[in-house]
């Protein structure tokens, strides 16, 4: 689902997390949980209600109104700092702020960009405006390239830098 040195978990147990509880829900105890490993699929979250359907453990993720839920996901650390990627990219955009949350029956991805920035030969030119990214959550997983190993954090959650590539942008700057 992800090239292979992407690894992702969900960790409702973060110190000072936004979403960190020892409870979901339902009350059921949350546990941390590997998703990605490798690039591969390793982990699902679930509620009461999907665990039972899949016959497997309830680890924490469901929701007062039902539905299953993910708290704070951490995804692995790279090699290289954000200011080496961001110098690398002759043309692009980066993401300051935003969201690129996928629907959870359909996996497409409709989301504006908040605060982001035109890359020109290495560094950020300008604001840009009115831009969306769109497209579906396993060809954004697929097109990473690179995962700084530096982080900004947002209440309780590491939030590295992603090198992306081929994530389809609507609007004008």
């Amino acid at each position: 689902v992800a090239p292979d040195f992407f690894s992702l978990s969900d960790d409702p147990l973060v110190h000072k997390g936004i979403y960190s509880g020892a409870y979901d829900g339902e009350g059921a105890a949350r546990r941390k949980v590997p998703l990605i490993s490798g690039g591969g699929l390793s982990g699902l979250l679930h509620s009461s209600y999907t665990a039972g359907k899949a016959g497997t453990l309830n680890n924490g993720h469901g929701g007062r109104t039902g539905g299953v839920f993910p708290t704070n996901l951490v995804p692995a650390l790279g090699r290289r700092s954000s200011a080496d990627i961001i110098s690398s990219v002759s043309d692009g955009v980066l993401l300051m702020a935003g969201s690129l949350d996928p629907d959870s029956v359909t996996g497409e991805i409709s989301s504006l960009l908040d605060f982001a920035f035109r890359i020109e030969r290495g560094a950020p030119a300008y604001p840009l405006r009115g831009v969306s990214a769109s497209g579906k959550i396993l060809d954004v997983l697929s097109s990473i390239r690179e995962i700084s190993a530096d982080y900004e954090e947002l209440p309780g959650n590491p939030m590295p830098y992603l090198l992306l590539d081929g994530v389809e942008l609507v609007g004008s700057a």
